[in-house]
């Protein structure tokens, strides 16, 4: 990861490697790479699956926003928080911080909680998961960054209905 391209990704990777969930919910549809060129390097498609990968996520961001839910911040949880590169990614894609937790496995940190409450360990599991879910981090929008994203994620919604019939046939 720390060789991808510092800027934007020039390719659009539809990464649907296995059915899809929201917002298309197609489970005949397939993965794409768009762009591609003799001078691609296997970094640059490394980084237009992060960027695909979190394109997916912005629609359902949108979906969300577009249905009254107001969301100043995301946080991440799971493997890919601990990537750096990937959150500033996400930041700029999204066009919101990220918030990067203490503990990245947040899963397991509830079921650890839930197990606490029940045997009395801990008081109460809401004041337990506040008391132990601390920030680590914070990953900002680049504002150029961003700006470049907002243009290509125009381009990269209109992917999936352009192809998916193709995609069906293949």
């Amino acid at each position: 990861i720390s060789q991808i391209p510092e800027h934007p990704s020039r390719l659009f990777i539809l990464p649907h490697f296995t059915a899809t969930g929201t917002p298309h919910f197609d489970t005949n549809s397939k993965g794409a790479i768009l762009g591609l060129t003799l001078s691609t390097t296997k970094h640059d498609i490394f980084r237009a699956i992060l960027e695909g990968v979190t394109y997916e996520m912005k629609l359902n961001v949108e979906l969300l926003e577009s249905a009254g839910v107001q969301i100043d911040r995301l946080y991440a949880i799971g493997g890919g928080a601990k990537s750096g590169t990937w959150m500033q990614i996400k930041a700029d894609i999204m066009n919101k911080p990220i918030a990067v937790l203490e503990v990245t496995e947040s899963a397991c940190l509830g079921a650890a909680i839930l197990a606490g409450t029940a045997i009395s360990e801990y008081e109460s599991a809401k004041t337990t998961a506040t008391e132990l879910s601390k920030i680590k981090k914070f990953f900002e929008p680049d504002k150029e960054n961003s700006a470049i994203y907002i243009e290509r994620f125009s381009l990269y919604r209109q992917i999936y209905p352009a192809l998916a019939d193709l995609i069906h046939l293949i």
